[in-house]
């Protein structure tokens, strides 16, 4: 309305301006001034600003105008989404280009390493897999200062092949070295960084270090959650690292819910037939069984084993596992047979693929042990003790729960032969390690408590089973 007000407006001043010369100069010249007003052109007695130009046009031509502007706002929505397009194909091309530097990098790397046993450079001495892998460790600060990101990479890898090998101090040293690195290049929230948690994680794990496990595999858990979203794969893999590290320390209720959790993300995201989901089966069945829920672990131990060989083969350290955890379930049904066959397939397995120096490999040894005094073959279950106990003081050193648990079981062994002595000294050191990781009153300190209890009463020193009695707590029989 403002618009029309002002044209007629003008017209008007102009038809009655005082100067003549400023007025229409005849009838007809306001006549089509007016015509002009009503076909929306610029009239003559209003100044032809651009503005005032432009709006008359868009006036007169409001579909063409409309349908430009149509045009016009799609062509700048193209080239917004093709400049969008082009920038993420550079970001692509950037990305291929540093992965393929990468690979470059890392080949150069592996070719340098692996020249040391051409014969010119070995110089006809036979290089192992453990040298080549040194060489690696030794070369990788400075062959590759350059390029931080791949030697944070490579010291993550080695430091978890060392771990695999049970060379935990070798480990360590790269692994650190890596988490210090990718912190620095990316920041706590990245997806690199929470890997390296979880791989100091398990190897703090393995030396005993749970405190310093649980809290390494937390962060590794909320870094995933928080980049990633709870439904996700790889915080199905940091729930069941953590249910484990609770079912090894005996906390079975703390366990199971972040082992079912990571269970039913593996069904969920997996096919039916991956490692990763036979890992869960087998995990939940381990606590389940150690709940003492015998017949609701024993076919998910069975489900686990029938997947690792038909997706493993016979030569996997994940198969020598599940045959391990069958062959425990059936002991304890005083399946003796069908237990030691399962064991010793899997003691063959891990000293094939593992060495002789392995933890694994006194794993199997320390449960051979336990079968052979179950069954009354006390000499048996000696020297299988004796020999698991040797492994865990080389690789694990003297204070490890594992140490404790195999002189424990040796100690057993030594009461039933008669050897009062050496019994009481290797219960005494089994109870000293538990006391130190888990203070006096957790089940498995008590446990040997009584274990020392039933020895003095068997040699017949009274004073001695009173003395430990008073060690015990005062609802110890609900233990």
């Amino acid at each position: 309305m403002s618009e029309l007000k002002g044209d007629l407006d003008w017209i008007t001043m102009k038809a009655i301006e005082k100067d003549r010369t400023r007025r229409y100069g005849s009838a007809n010249d306001l006549a089509d001034d007016i015509k002009r007003y009503l076909k929306n052109e610029p009239i003559e007695a209003r100044p032809p600003s651009f503005s005032y130009l432009l709006n008359k046009f868009v006036n007169r031509n409001r579909g063409a105008v409309a349908a430009m502007l149509i045009i016009v706002v799609l062509i700048i929505a193209a080239l917004i989404t093709l400049s969008i397009q082009n920038k993420r194909i550079a970001e692509e091309r950037d990305r291929a280009n540093l992965e393929a530097e990468k690979s470059n990098q890392v080949s150069k790397f592996l070719v340098n390493i692996f020249e040391t046993s051409d014969p010119s450079e070995a110089l006809g001495n036979t290089i192992t897999a453990r040298e080549l892998l040194d060489k690696g460790a030794a070369d990788i600060d400075d062959k590759l200062k350059d390029q931080p990101e791949i030697q944070a990479e490579l010291m993550n890898t080695m430091g978890k092949v060392y771990q695999n090998l049970g060379l935990y101090d070798n480990a360590g040293v790269l692994i650190e070295k890596s988490l210090k690195k990718r912190r620095e290049l990316f920041g706590e929230d990245n997806l690199d960084v929470a890997a390296t948690l979880e791989n100091m994680a398990i190897l703090e794990w393995n030396q005993g270090n749970y405190d310093a496990a649980e809290t390494h595999f937390k962060e590794s858990l909320e870094i995933r959650k928080r980049l990633l979203g709870e439904e996700n794969l790889e915080v199905a893999t940091s729930l069941n690292n953590l249910g484990v590290l609770y079912a090894t320390q005996g906390e079975l209720k703390k366990s199971e819910p972040y082992i079912r959790k990571s269970l039913a993300l593996r069904r969920n995201f997996l096919d039916s037939d991956h490692p990763d989901l036979a890992e869960s089966i087998n995990n939940l069945g381990n606590v389940l069984y150690n709940l003492g829920e015998i017949d609701a672990a024993e076919p998910l131990y069975r489900e686990s084993l029938e997947l690792d060989r038909k997706l493993l083969g016979d030569n996997h350290p994940d198969l020598a596992i599940s045959l391990n955890n069958l062959a425990a379930l059936l002991s304890s049904k005083e399946d003796f047979e069908g237990a030691e066959s399962l064991y010793k397939e899997s003691l063959e397995m891990r000293r094939r693929l593992l060495g002789e120096q392995h933890p694994g490999v006194a794993t199997v040894l320390n449960n051979l042990g336990s079968l052979n005094y179950q069954k009354g073959d006390y000499n048996s279950a000696k020297e299988y003790y004796d020999e698991a106990l040797e492994i865990r003081r080389e690789v694990l050193g003297n204070d490890h729960q594992y140490v404790a648990s195999t002189l424990r079981g040796l100690a057993s062994v030594l009461e039933k032969l008669g050897e009062y002595p050496s019994a009481e000294k290797m219960f005494k050191e089994s109870l000293s390690i538990y006391n130190k990781i888990y203070g006096d009153q957790h089940r498995k300190t008590i446990r040997v408590i009584n274990n020392l209890i039933s020895l003095y009463e068997s040699w017949g020193k009274e004073s001695k089973v009173s003395e430990y009695r008073a060690l015990l707590p005062i609802e110890e029989g609900t233990l």
